[in-house]
């Protein structure tokens, strides 16, 4: 009994990953496939696609990377490389969600509380740059929701610039790479 929960503790989150990033797949390719769903995304083209990567952006809503509907995308006759564009867009204004919770939590520190602010500063002055080096490095290859990390930060005081410029750079490189991942996969010419 013990050995297994080893194995959940270690493997789980990792089959998790695996498992939703292969349903996204999944799902795209049916929706590429879907004569309704095509209708969809071409009545709400690009628009659309910026509207369901600010949501796949605020990972806690809808875990599925909107870069794996690409497929979809394509189907429906529209340009990779600008959709690819507007999702990583799209989820770093998405990470800002993440940005406004850790913010929000800080603010409503009551009075007794205020002391965790300033404990948090010294960890912010010790550790400067690694934190935000670590949130581009988790942005940029790891497939899970960027608020593990956006709203810690958040809520140790780095300023929104600070966060969404990683958070742009680490997307532009997750998304680049998936795209470049998919389209080889299913051969899609661009």
């Amino acid at each position: 009994m013990a050995r297994r929960k080893v194995v959940l503790h270690y493997f789980g989150p990792a089959i998790a990953v695996i498992s939703i990033t292969a349903f996204g797949l999944w799902f795209g390719v049916e929706v590429s496939e879907n004569d309704l769903a095509q209708g969809l995304i071409s009545a709400y083209g690009y628009i659309g696609i910026f509207l369901f990567a600010i949501v796949s952006g605020f990972n806690l809503a809808f875990p599925v990377p909107a870069i794996t509907f690409l497929p979809a995308f394509q189907a429906a006759g529209l340009n990779i490389p600008f959709a690819v564009i507007l999702i990583i867009a799209g989820m770093s204004i998405g990470d800002l969600g993440g940005y406004l919770i850790g913010k929000t939590g800080r603010l409503i520190l009551s009075p007794q509380d205020k002391h965790i602010a300033t404990d948090l500063e010294k960890i912010k002055e010790k550790y400067r740059i690694g934190p935000l080096v670590a949130l581009f490095l988790f942005a940029a290859f790891i497939p899970v929701p960027n608020e593990l990390l956006v709203v810690p930060l958040s809520f140790l005081g780095y300023r929104l610039s600070q966060i969404f410029f990683v958070t742009l750079a680490g997307n532009a490189v997750f998304n680049a790479l998936a795209a470049l991942t998919i389209l080889r996969i299913f051969r899609i010419a661009t």
